[in-house]
């Protein structure tokens, strides 16, 4: 969710400083910029052990009917038997937050995409 956040909260949250959870924790501002403007970009978030060793995840974000984003759709699993990176598992994430966006009255512009990021 905090790839969807505004720029000067995104750099409040940075400058209160970046708590290492793990050894794959992001706490290089630059590297965490990086990877939040990908989100945006890609339309999902993959985390695997940066917050818990042993556990990944996969969100999609869910928009409200004014286009923001309100929720998270995550899928968490442990490293020995949950791969993220599977192009499938992406698609049905966020085929569902999708389909849950809708459902709270989005629609993305009839120019983009059906990825709501």
């Amino acid at each position: 969710m905090l790839a969807h956040q505004k720029e000067e909260d995104i750099e409040a949250y940075i400058q209160h400083g970046l708590t290492q959870f793990t050894l794959n924790t992001m706490t290089d501002p630059r590297v965490l910029r990086e990877a939040l403007h990908a989100v945006r970009r890609q339309g999902y978030a993959i985390s695997i052990e940066e917050l818990r060793e042993g556990v990944a995840s996969i969100a999609a974000p869910i928009r409200d009917y004014t286009g923001k984003v309100a929720y998270a759709l995550s899928v968490i699993g442990p490293v020995h038997r949950f791969h993220p990176y599977n192009p499938g598992v992406i698609a049905k994430v966020k085929r569902a937050a999708n389909e849950i966006s809708e459902k709270l009255g989005y629609w993305p512009p009839p120019s983009s995409t059906r990825q709501p990021t």
